[in-house]
Order: C-alpha cells, then sequence, then structure tokens
C-alpha cells in the first residue's frame, strides 16, 4: 500500500503520471481564464472553456478505443484540451485590443510585488496542503476498513460532488464582473441586489441538487 492509501490501483496512477506534463497548461488556461473573466470578457473566457472541455470529449474515446491506449489515452487527451484551452487564453492576451495584455519591458520582478503576491496565495495553498493531507487520511482509513472498492467508491463520489458544485462555482463566477464593474462605478445598490441574487439562485441550486 502506499502512502494515498490504494493498492493495486496502476491504472490511476499511470493517468495521473501523463496528465503532469499537462498541468502546467491546465494552470495557464485557468489562471488566466480568471483574468480574463474579470477583466470583461466574461463570454470569451467561457468559451475558453468549452473548447477545452469539447476537444477532450472528442480526443479522449479516440485515444481509448481507437488507439487502444486506454487510460492513458484519455489522461493525453486532456493534455492536448487543456493545451488549446491555454493557447486560446494567451492568443488573447497577446492582443493589443484588449483591456489587459502583454507589453514588452515591464516584466521584472520587484520585491514588494512578489510579496504581495505570496501573501495573497498563501491561504488557498495552506487550505490546497490541508485538503491534500485530509485525503491521505481518509484513503488511509478508507482501505483500513473497506480495501480498495472503499478507496474507489470514495473516489467516484468524490468527482459526483464536484460535477454538482461546479454549477454553485458558475454562478459565482458569473457573479464576480458584476460585482467588481458596480463596485468601480460605486453602484452600490446594483452591487448588494447582484450579491442576494447569486445568493439566492446558488442556496436554491444546493438545495436542488
Amino acid at each position: 500500500r502506499d502512502v494515498l492509501g490504494s493498492r493495486g490501483l496502476g491504472d490511476v496512477y499511470k493517468r495521473q503520471l501523463y496528465l503532469l506534463p499537462g498541468l502546467l497548461m491546465t494552470n495557464l488556461a485557468f489562471s488566466f481564464n480568471n483574468i480574463m473573466r474579470a477583466s470583461g470578457y466574461p463570454r470569451r473566457a467561457m468559451l475558453t472553456m468549452m473548447l477545452g472541455a469539447g476537444i477532450n470529449i472528442a480526443l479522449a474515446p479516440i485515444f481509448i478505443f481507437v488507439f487502444g491506449m486506454g487510460i492513458k489515452g484519455a489522461a493525453i487527451a486532456t493534455d492536448i484540451a487543456m493545451t488549446a484551452s491555454a493557447a486560446f487564453v494567451m492568443v488573447h492576451f497577446f492582443r493589443r485590443d484588449v483591456t489587459l495584455h502583454f507589453v514588452k519591458g515591464i516584466y521584472r520582478l520587484r520585491l514588494a510585488v512578489v510579496m504581495s503576491i505570496v501573501a495573497i496565495g498563501a491561504a488557498p495553498a495552506l487550505v490546497n496542503a490541508a485538503a491534500c493531507f485530509i485525503n491521505v487520511l481518509i484513503n488511509n482509513s478508507l482501505y483500513t476498513y473497506g480495501g480498495d472498492m472503499a478507496v474507489g467508491a470514495a473516489g467516484i463520489f468524490s468527482t459526483y460532488t464536484s460535477l454538482l458544485v461546479t454549477v454553485v462555482l458558475g454562478i459565482c463566477q458569473g457573479m464576480q464582473p458584476i460585482i467588481g464593474y458596480n463596485y468601480g462605478a460605486g453602484h452600490y445598490s446594483r452591487l448588494r441586489r447582484t450579491f442576494w441574487l447569486c445568493l439566492l439562485y446558488t442556496s436554491d441550486a444546493a438545495d436542488e441538487l
């Protein structure tokens, strides 16, 4: 048994191994997608995610069944899809006619800026680290009392719940640029109305799901 609490799940780790090269593209796609949405292009940000999802859905069966690559093929399809999403979102920021875009000669590290970034990112980083540690504990407990089947069942349940949570996250992410615009413009009544509407719809969605 490994530190994650599973044994005999070689295909799972094979997929993770082939997913590692695509993590950089995944981070670029999601990080810059958030910046794109916040800077006033929510529709284009949505297209970025739809592009990656569409390519993944199209390529995964081909790599899995046609090429006979199994779960390794699924991972490679995901890497290709995330690379396409990253390329799409990066092209946006190279355009001169968008609100935020890349400019030559300004990319020098400044300690104050770096420390500000670290300060902002420290809390989410600790939360993610804690979540990983908790997963290790849960998997080891599940394996001790239920074996690999229990670990696999927990993974399926976790995936199912994450699909449900994406509905709530989608509403919240769609709210963010509206909140930002109205805060900057001083329209606080609209800001409060948007917040309460978002709270209402997310609560209703969570209750229905």
